[in-house]
């Protein structure tokens, strides 16, 4: 009998956290962004409980993903506005 496979391996948790990332950044940079969403972001990075004092290593990869994020997001600055935005997203798609 195969017990079903439980833990993800760090790549599928980078993947998770880049997916995460990728999606908070939408949702930060719409322009009805409201006080309640800007905390649940705080809340996604910390990946902690108010009650917890150590950092989780949800945590350290929620700010791996969002640092990603946003070396990303500088380096698209800097290139010609006719480069398509689907960069980002392959970007973000490609753990190694």
């Amino acid at each position: 009998m195969n017990k079903a496979r439980t833990t993800l391996t760090l790549k599928e948790k980078k993947q998770h956290a880049l997916t995460s990332a990728d999606n908070w950044y939408a949702q930060l940079c719409d322009e009805d962004v409201c006080a309640s969403q800007i905390a649940a972001w705080q809340a996604w990075i910390a990946a902690k409980d108010s009650h917890q004092t150590e950092v989780t290593e949800q945590a350290l990869l929620n700010q791996w993903a969002w640092q990603q994020v946003e070396n990303l997001q500088e380096s698209f600055q800097q290139l010609p506005r006719e480069v398509s935005p689907k960069l980002f997203t392959e970007s973000l798609t490609s753990v190694d």
